[in-house]
């Protein structure tokens, strides 16, 4: 129990989130397998990640958001490591994180290396409760926020790393396709751009509690044939693919741009 103590936070999170859309397995399992539409316009799932409520500024649009932020943020504090583990940020001195939510994995990159100053490009709302989040945090100096939507606006350039973390799968395979070409268009002469996400689960062996809310989101997690050939079109000759297994099988795709 010492040990797994030091997974709190982690423990907890993962028990609230399961608990929390429990009844969407138990009470809408049919639309869940039938009705992909008329699940998510039931599903608490979808209705706790509500991202169009994070355009304006009201006291109930910035606590909705500190309600899934802080799931998102625990995750990717422990998911982060995997990814940090497996590729080199130490010759990088600038990194965009598009879509990066509360900027944890920012946040965990720049304490590692110091030489790195991290862009988070998120909706408005998020970055308000992200600069909280990284507020006086070893490397939070090192982050700022760019509110925006990564679909039409202006994306900042120049970058070392242009970074997709769990965001990716959220958008149908057209909307990927254009936030790839552009974080690609941001990325400067030998820079690289990498997407870690979730790959598609693997149900051979018993799902636990605690991965309800994956099982919910079956349908979102793609193989990374699509950013695959994607990047290949934007002209990408050096691309790598590698899977990475954690409680759900990750993979991380890695392009260099010449």
């Amino acid at each position: 129990f010492v040990a797994a103590l030091r997974l709190r936070d982690l423990l907890e999170t993962k028990l609230e989130f399961a608990n929390l859309v429990a009844a969407d397995l138990t009470d809408l399992f049919t639309s869940l397998v039938r009705d992909p539409a008329a699940f998510q316009q039931r599903a608490r799932m979808f209705d706790l990640f509500r991202y169009d409520a994070s355009a304006e500024f009201t006291p109930q649009a910035i606590a909705a958001a500190r309600r899934w932020m802080r799931v998102t943020t625990v995750l990717t504090r422990y998911e982060s490591i995997a990814c940090i583990n497996r590729h080199d940020f130490g010759n990088s001195r600038r990194l965009v994180d598009i879509g990066g939510n509360s900027g944890e994995f920012a946040l965990q990159v720049c304490r590692r290396f110091p030489q790195i100053h991290a862009t988070v490009f998120d909706l408005p709302v998020v970055c308000e409760v992200g600069r909280s989040h990284v507020a006086g945090q070893p490397g939070g100096d090192r982050i700022e926020f760019i509110a925006g939507d990564a679909r039409t606006d202006e994306l900042p350039r120049g970058f070392d790393v242009v970074l997709f973390k769990s965001m990716l799968h959220d958008w149908p395979d057209e909307d990927a396709r254009v936030l790839l070409k552009r974080g690609w268009d941001s990325l400067a002469p030998g820079g690289e751009l990498l997407i870690f996400e979730r790959a598609p689960l693997e149900l051979a062996r018993p799902v636990p509690f605690s991965l309800l809310p994956m099982l919910l989101l079956f349908r979102s997690f793609r193989t990374p044939s699509l950013y695959v050939e994607t990047l290949a079109s934007l002209g990408c000759g050096r691309i790598s693919t590698q899977r990475i297994e954690l409680e759900t099988p990750f993979f991380l795709v890695k392009a260099e741009r010449d």
